[in-house]
């Protein structure tokens, strides 16, 4: 096994979070919902993601980001 900068393993998670968006945008794929039940709570990193990186804080379950 070996080590992994804590940095580096957060900035590949969004960078592959972003890859996917853009190849879902770029082939005009259908999204789908998925069993996410929305009478709890949103979790405090789905809230840091989707105000400070999506920058869609109320629209999140609903519609895609702005382009």
């Amino acid at each position: 096994m070996y080590y992994i900068p804590r940095a580096r393993a957060a900035n590949s998670i969004v960078t592959r979070l972003q890859g996917n968006y853009e190849r879902a945008r770029a082939n005009a794929w259908e999204i789908k919902p998925y069993g996410l039940l929305f009478n709890l709570p949103q979790s405090l990193i789905s809230k840091a993601f989707f105000n400070s990186i999506m920058q869609m804080p109320d629209s999140y379950r609903t519609s895609l980001p702005p382009e």
